[in-house]
């Protein structure tokens, strides 16, 4: 896992947090952060809003999301998915589902943070896609790594661990930019 704070000019932060938290992206509301709706795993405890910016460079949802994007982006080549999660306050205080973010292929993910909060990203031990995992709770699952959420950090690591958001227990919303690149 590696670490990355101040990872953009403070212009560029700004103009993405600014993008973000203005009414133009298409945020959906998802009882299930992780899985959404129709998921064999959904399970309503892990509220929060997502915004598809794209699947890969020839499948873009968010035309200006992904203009603005561009300083974040480390290979638009490689680039398989962008997606923005915010994660408010409003319960419940359940652990969120582990999970691997393209189970399809071996993929880098990229995590950038665009304000501080409390709910910390949790990458796992568990590592590729054994089935046994899948029959795992959240609580079944060894933490290797933690990634706490502040303004302009990124947080990069082998996709092909199992990772999960955790839910928001503070005032400060949790509004995270997560890319996710062929290896």
């Amino acid at each position: 896992m590696q670490i990355i704070d101040n990872a953009l000019e403070t212009i560029d932060y700004k103009k993405i947090l600014q993008y973000f938290t203005s009414e133009e992206p298409q945020w959906h509301f998802m009882s299930n952060i992780t899985y959404g709706y129709e998921h064999p795993k959904h399970d309503k405890t892990s509220w929060g809003f997502a915004c598809s910016i794209s699947h890969g460079k020839d499948d873009i949802q968010d035309k200006y999301g992904y203009r603005m994007l561009q300083p974040l982006i480390m290979d638009k080549e490689k680039c398989m998915r962008i997606r923005c999660g915010f994660i408010v306050n409003v319960g419940p205080n359940k652990p969120h589902t582990p999970h691997i973010d393209q189970p399809q292929c071996e993929h880098i993910t990229q995590l950038y943070y665009l304000t501080s909060s409390d709910a910390v990203t949790n990458i796992f031990e568990e590592y590729g896609t054994d089935e046994k995992y899948d029959s795992y709770k959240p609580e079944d699952f060894t933490i290797k790594h933690t990634s706490k959420p502040e303004p302009n950090r990124m947080c990069i690591f082998d996709g092909m661990h199992w990772h999960s958001s955790s839910p928001v227990m503070g005032k400060e919303a949790r509004l995270c930019v997560s890319i996710n690149y062929a290896k």
